[in-house]
C-alpha cells in the first residue's frame, strides 16, 4: 500500500470531519455576530440608563439586572470562540520544550479535559435553566431561565469546538498551539 493513503482517513470518515469542522467555525461566526450585537445592546442600554438617571432623573430599572445577565451570555458564548482561536491562557514554558509528538498528545488530552468538563457545565446548566423559568426578574417580565439557557447552550458549543480541535490536531490539520498570542 501506498504510505500516503495510509496517512489518510477513509473517505466517508474525512467527508464527515471536513463537514464538522465548516460547521463548527458556521457556530463560530454566528457565537461572534452574537457577542458583538450583544456587546452592542449592553453599552447601549448602559449608556440609555446613565443618560436616564442623571441627565432626565428617571431611571430605568431594568438596565442594571438585564446586561449583567447579558455579559454572564457573552462569557458562555466567548469560551467557545477563544478555544477556537486558541486564545485561552496557557503556559507554555514547558510544553514548547516537547517534542512535536508530545505536544499534540498534550494538546488532544487538554482539549479532552476540556470537553469533559463544558459538557459538565452544559448538563448541570441545563438544571439550572430549569429552575430559573420558573423565577422572573426582578425588573423586567422575563424568566430567568431565558438568561441561563446560556449555561448550557455555551457549554455544548465549547464541548464541539473542543472536539473539532482534537481532530483537526489528529487529522494533522493543526499544530498543537498552546496560548494562542505570541
Amino acid at each position: 500500500m501506498n504510505a500516503a493513503r495510509l496517512d489518510r482517513p477513509p473517505s466517508l470518515i474525512g467527508s464527515f470531519f471536513d463537514f464538522y469542522d465548516r460547521a463548527v467555525r458556521v457556530l463560530v461566526r454566528i457565537a461572534e455576530l452574537l457577542t458583538i450585537i450583544l456587546a452592542f445592546f449592553i453599552t447601549g442600554a448602559m449608556i440609555l440608563g446613565v443618560f436616564f438617571r442623571f441627565v432626565l432623573n428617571s431611571s430605568i430599572v431594568w438596565t442594571d439586572e438585564v446586561c449583567s445577565l447579558l455579559l454572564a451570555v457573552v462569557m458562555f458564548l466567548v469560551s467557545g470562540i477563544g478555544f477556537h482561536d486558541r486564545i485561552h491562557i496557557a503556559v507554555v514554558f514547558l510544553l514548547d520544550r516537547l517534542p512535536p509528538a508530545g505536544q499534540r498528545v498534550l494538546d488532544v488530552t487538554l482539549h479532552a479535559v476540556s470537553a469533559a468538563f463544558f459538557a459538565l457545565v452544559a448538563v448541570e446548566g441545563m438544571k439550572v435553566a430549569e429552575v430559573g423559568m420558573g423565577m422572573a426578574l426582578a425588573t423586567a417580565p422575563l424568566p430567568r431561565g431565558v438568561f441561563h439557557l446560556a449555561i448550557p447552550i455555551g457549554g455544548a458549543f465549547t464541548v464541539l469546538v473542543c472536539l473539532n480541535n482534537i481532530a483537526n490536531v489528529v487529522r494533522g490539520r493543526e499544530k498543537p498551539q498552546f496560548g494562542g498570542v505570541d
